[in-house]
């Protein structure tokens, strides 16, 4: 939640919760609505996220879902730790 704050992104709560599977299990947060969300040059508007707390690791800002890499074409070169998106 804090990086929403810090980052200045603009969202409104859905009032719902959600259910979301990470890594490290299964967690329920709740839901708001962005009006938009960019990575690097690729963005998407209007659109519902998670709000996970991720506790203390700063070397995070949030995970990235399906909801918004469906809009792409994507591919994730792990050992390169590098997502390289087209647009579909």
């Amino acid at each position: 939640p804090g990086v929403l704050e810090r980052r200045g992104i603009r969202y409104k709560q859905t009032g719902r919760t959600g259910t979301f599977n990470t890594a490290n299990g299964r967690v329920r947060a709740p839901i708001v609505k962005l009006d938009s969300l960019a990575v690097g040059d690729w963005q998407v508007n209007q659109l519902e996220v998670g709000v996970l707390d991720l506790g203390d690791r700063a070397d995070i800002d949030g995970l990235l879902g399906m909801n918004f890499l469906r809009h792409f074409q994507f591919f994730i070169d792990q050992n390169e730790a590098l997502l390289r998106l087209t647009g579909n």
